[in-house]
């Protein structure tokens, strides 16, 4: 799999693919524009949001079965902001090769040095919040998914079962 961070003059966008025979499937994305919802204010293309965008992407993967992946960065630039984005991804639990001192310091990522300040903490505590939730009716929708694939494979086995009696049936007369 393999991670790719987009960044537009307004937005950031991080995505991780599979890589398929007939074209790269979306696992998951994630843009920041996702954080106007969650209070945020200010820029959606600066560090600190970098990161939140690629650790909720990094979450949505992890929902979706995804467990590592590499950077995939194109011509573009290998920028702070793309750094920053990936190092959410990391920090959110996928394993990706990366060395600590290609990502900005935990100053930069908590926007200390910006102008205006937003609580990448308490978003982080809000993604988490929400990815759980979804996590677990995840869970129970494929349990119940599993429990009607069941119920359909026994009721399914005995029809059968029934139109081959009526088949020969028809047969004898």
């Amino acid at each position: 799999d393999f991670v790719t961070v987009k960044i537009s003059n307004e937005n950031i966008q991080v995505q991780l693919h599979k890589p398929e025979l007939l074209g790269d499937k979306v696992i998951a994305s994630a843009h920041s524009w996702f954080l106007l919802k969650k209070g945020w204010n200010g820029s959606r293309k600066s560090i600190p949001a970098a990161y939140l965008t690629g650790y909720f992407a990094g979450k949505k993967a992890l929902v979706k079965g995804g467990t590592d992946a590499i950077l995939y960065r194109g011509t573009d630039k290998y920028t702070q902001r793309m750094a920053a984005a990936l190092k959410g991804v990391l920090d959110a639990g996928l394993k990706i090769p990366a060395s600590p001192e290609a990502f900005p310091s935990e100053e930069r990522i908590k926007g200390q040095h910006l102008k205006v300040k937003n609580d990448v903490e308490k978003v982080k505590s809000t993604i988490d919040s929400e990815v759980k939730s979804v996590w677990v009716k995840h869970a129970k929708d494929n349990s119940a998914q599993e429990e009607n694939e069941n119920q359909e494979k026994k009721k399914f086995g005995f029809q059968k079962l029934t139109l081959r009696s009526e088949e020969h049936t028809s047969e004898l007369q």
